[in-house]
């Protein structure tokens, strides 16, 4: 499997479908980490109420997918 780096694809994807932004670490990518994470914590916390929620659910539930993607990818690059 050809990737950036030596970095492994697949570990890349896993990563960022634990924790989103966690595969881009690993990659090199630390600005779309950051983005990734930063993304997932305020979606977190806008759960917290009851007007988040609506928002908030959709976020924790696409972003990780999101990021994953986008971790392998920029691991094949």
């Amino acid at each position: 499997m050809s990737t950036r780096e030596g970095r492994s694809a697949v570990l890349a994807c896993i990563l960022s479908l634990i924790i989103p932004g966690v595969g881009h670490f690993y990659t090199g990518s630390l600005g779309k980490g950051f983005a990734f994470l930063i993304i997932q914590l305020v979606g977190a916390g806008l759960v917290s109420t009851i007007v988040g929620a609506v928002i908030g659910i959709p976020i924790l539930l696409v972003n990780p997918v999101w990021a994953a993607i986008d971790a392998y990818m920029a691991a094949k690059s």
